[in-house]
């Protein structure tokens, strides 16, 4: 009987630890506009930001478009929040939008942010 009893307990505690997975970081989100690949690399440690590469010239800048504070005491893969979606609007605009739907706008002109 203590044997059965070991057995199960042992099956209890291996598969709990199977259930509590890790998030893995949403995928890569990208897109095209004008001669520009813009990519939201959606990595724990580019969460937020927005990567732009000329397709003609080569060359590649990013830009912060908001920031995440992680709390040390709280798992981190909980408090992510990666970009789920971006598109070019009217007058040049980039929208972004995270896992929380929140909206960011940035001028591809100048790269300033848009205050809605």
């Amino acid at each position: 009987m203590i044997k059965k009893t070991l057995i199960l307990l042992f099956l209890l505690l291996a598969s709990t630890s199977l259930v509590s997975a890790k998030r893995m970081p949403a995928p890569e989100v990208r897109i095209s506009y004008d001669g520009i690949e813009y990519v939201a690399p959606n990595t724990p440690d580019k969460m937020g930001y927005i990567e732009a590469y000329d397709v003609g010239s080569g060359e590649k800048w990013e830009k912060k478009v908001y920031s995440v504070e992680i709390d040390a005491r709280m798992e981190a893969d909980v408090q992510w929040v990666f970009i789920k979606r971006m598109y070019v609007e009217e007058n040049d605009v980039l929208v972004v939008v995270d896992e929380g739907d929140k909206v960011y706008k940035i001028s591809l002109t100048d790269e300033r942010e848009i205050e809605e």
